[in-house]
C-alpha cells in the first residue's frame, strides 16, 4: 500500500460590471424634445438604469490524498483519491439605481469534497462530488425593475447557496483479442435549493412579477449500456451500440396572484434512446451506417400541465474515399 498527500493554496480576484442605461420618451410630438426630468418617463428611466459593480476575492485550499491498495487479482490495483477543496469567498456588490446606492457583503465558506474509488485496473469506477452554485449578489439585492411592460422582477434578500450531490459508478470490459467491448454506466444526481425563477401571474393586469428563489424536489437518475465488436478476423467491419434510460423529477414554482402562496408543480419525465452504427473501412475507404431513436414522455397530476410523448428518428449513411 502506498499513500500521497498534497495540499495547494489559490487566490483569485474577480471583478465584474454591468450597465443599463434606459431613456424613455413619452413626448406626445416627436419634434419636441422630452422632458427627462420629470413626469413618468423619468421615474420610469430612474428605476430601471442601473450601474453595478462586484467584487469577489476567492482562497481555496486542497487536499488531495490518494491510496494504492493491491487488488484481489494478482496484477491489478485499487486506488483512493480524495479531494478536500474549502473554498472562502468574501463578495461584494455596488449597485446604483433610482438615486440610491446599495451595497451588500456575503462570506461564505464551504466544502466541495470529490471521492473516486477504481479497482479491477479502473474497469470498475465509481465517484461521489459535491458542487456549490452560490447565489448571484444583483439577484439578493433590494430593487424593483419593470423595464418590460408585462414582466415585473424583483429582488429576494433570502437566497441560499445551491448544493448538487453527483454519483457515478461504471463497469467496462475490453477484448483487444475480439476487439470488442462492453461498458455499463449509471448516473445520479440531486439537487438541494435549486435556484429557480418563480413567477406570479396577476391575471387583472396581465402582468408577470419575477423572482429567484429556492426549491428542493429537482433530481434524475440515467443508466447507459455501450457495446461494439470487429465482426470479421481483419476488422474491417466494426459494430457499435448503446441505450439508455433517464428519469427526471423536475419541480417549479408557478401561481397566480389569487393564490397566497407559491405552488408547486411538478412534471416527470421519461426518456430512453438506442443508437447503432455498422462500418466498414479497408485503407482509404470507408462506409458507415448510423442510426438512432429517442422516446420523451412527459407526466404531471398538475390541471394545468398537457403531458407529451414525442419520438425522434435519425439515420445517416456516408462515404469516404479520400
Amino acid at each position: 500500500m502506498s499513500v500521497n498527500s498534497t495540499l495547494k493554496y489559490q487566490f483569485e480576484h474577480l471583478y465584474r460590471s454591468n450597465e443599463r442605461q434606459i431613456y424613455k420618451d413619452e413626448s406626445p410630438m416627436p419634434e419636441e424634445v422630452p422632458d427627462m426630468n420629470t413626469g413618468y418617463a423619468w421615474e420610469y428611466n430612474l428605476r430601471n438604469s442601473f450601474l453595478t459593480d462586484q467584487y469577489e476575492d476567492v482562497h481555496t485550499v486542497n487536499w488531495s490524498l490518494y491510496w494504492l491498495f493491491p487488488g484481489i487479482k494478482k496484477g491489478s490495483n485499487v486506488t483512493v483519491n480524495l479531494n478536500l477543496p474549502f473554498k472562502a469567498n468574501n463578495r461584494e456588490v455596488v449597485d446604483l439605481r433610482n438615486h440610491r446606492e446599495q451595497r451588500f457583503q456575503k462570506t461564505s465558506c464551504y466544502l466541495t469534497p470529490s471521492l473516486q474509488i477504481s479497482a479491477l485496473n479502473y474497469r470498475l469506477f465509481g465517484q461521489y462530488s459535491r458542487d456549490v452554485r452560490l447565489p448571484d449578489l444583483n439577484d439578493m439585492l433590494d430593487f424593483y425593475d419593470d423595464a418590460y411592460a408585462l414582466y415585473r422582477t424583483v429582488g429576494n434578500p433570502h437566497l441560499q447557496p445551491q448544493y448538487t450531490h453527483n454519483f457515478n459508478l461504471n463497469w467496462g470490459s475490453n477484448n483487444r483479442k475480439k476487439a470488442q467491448w462492453l461498458k455499463l454506466e449509471w448516473n445520479h444526481a440531486i439537487i438541494e435549493n435549486q435556484q429557480t425563477m418563480a413567477r406570479t401571474y396577476d391575471r387583472k393586469t396581465g402582468i408577470t412579477t419575477s423572482q429567484r428563489t429556492n426549491i428542493d424536489g429537482n433530481w434524475w437518475t440515467t443508466g447507459r449500456i455501450s457495446f461494439g465488436r470487429a465482426l470479421d478476423n481483419h476488422k474491417f467491419l466494426n459494430f457499435s451500440s448503446s441505450a439508455y434510460y433517464t428519469f427526471a423529477n423536475s419541480v417549479d414554482y408557478s401561481n397566480d396572484q389569487e393564490v397566497a402562496t407559491l405552488q408547486r408543480y411538478k412534471v416527470k419525465n421519461n426518456r430512453m434512446g438506442a443508437s447503432a452504427s455498422l462500418a466498414f473501412a479497408k485503407k482509404e475507404f470507408r462506409v458507415a451506417l448510423n442510426g438512432s431513436v429517442t422516446w420523451n414522455g412527459l407526466r404531471s397530476h398538475e390541471a394545468s400541465f398537457t403531458d407529451m410523448n414525442y419520438t425522434d428518428m435519425y439515420y445517416t449513411l456516408s462515404f469516404d474515399d479520400s
